[in-house]
């Protein structure tokens, strides 16, 4: 150990202080984790996640549709504390970084300097998907974590007017209130690049079993596929006869 005296500004007073160094072997981790890319958009401007598939042995895979522009896509990773990158683990621009074969090579670096380990991220161009499809419509009873109705003691799914796919009937329970009570749709779409919102507010995504509307009036949504081509429904909510002996 070393061993250090501090002495106070009277000149008297002094402190001892030892000081031991514990000499330790450079940590050797190269690991790479916890790879995301944020920052892709949807139609409608909102956030929308792309899905980093880690294909093993340090290889990683990224589909993007394609588009006349993109805006800034900024890659993350994980690396040990003491380990360094040629790209900033925190955040860097992912397409700017893209070389010939749109791929990214990121170079890790152990605390021990010449160990290194290599990890490429492929980014995949696609064709954008065409499908979009409203495939079910309901509204469900209240559960806790999917959402739905408080008034509603089972389901009331939608069908579609013979003549006219795009045209949804549904009717609910007697005593629901139309004008008084918005009601929470629950819905699937058969493609998982596909969104719903509703027609008034293209702005305002549909979340299934979570958002509410006034249906006292037939209501419009739009569904919206990933290369941005449109499909309109038209939903109609009616109230079910009274039962026998109700009403007058």
């Amino acid at each position: 150990p070393r061993h250090f005296t501090v002495l106070a500004q009277d000149g008297i007073a002094e402190d001892t202080w030892n000081v031991h160094v514990k000499w330790e072997d450079p940590n050797e981790e190269t690991w790479l984790k916890d790879l995301t890319v944020t920052g892709m958009v949807d139609c409608n401007g909102h956030a929308i996640e792309t899905e980093v598939m880690d294909d093993g042995e340090g290889m990683y895979s990224l589909r993007l549709p394609k588009r006349l522009e993109y805006p800034t896509l900024t890659a993350k990773f994980s690396i040990p504390t003491l380990a360094s990158a040629d790209q900033n683990p925190l955040g860097f621009d992912l397409l700017a970084a893209l070389d010939s074969e749109d791929k990214v090579v990121i170079t890790v670096t152990a605390e021990h300097v010449n160990i290194t380990e290599e990890y490429t991220l492929m980014v995949n161009f696609v064709d954008p998907s065409t499908v979009k499809e409203l495939t079910y419509f309901a509204f469900e009873p209240y559960d806790a974590l999917t959402g739905g109705n408080m008034d509603f003691e089972h389901g009331c799914v939608a069908v579609a007017d013979p003549d006219n796919e795009y045209s949804l009937y549904v009717e609910i329970p007697y005593g629901v209130d139309l004008e008084t009570t918005l009601l929470k749709a629950s819905f699937l779409l058969n493609d998982k690049y596909a969104s719903l919102t509703h027609s008034e507010d293209t702005h305002d995504p549909q979340v299934s079993g979570m958002s509410a509307l006034d249906y006292s009036t037939p209501v419009a949504f739009t569904v919206f596929a990933e290369d941005c081509s449109t499909v309109e429904y038209l939903v109609t909510v009616t109230n079910a006869d009274a039962p026998d002996g109700t009403g007058l």
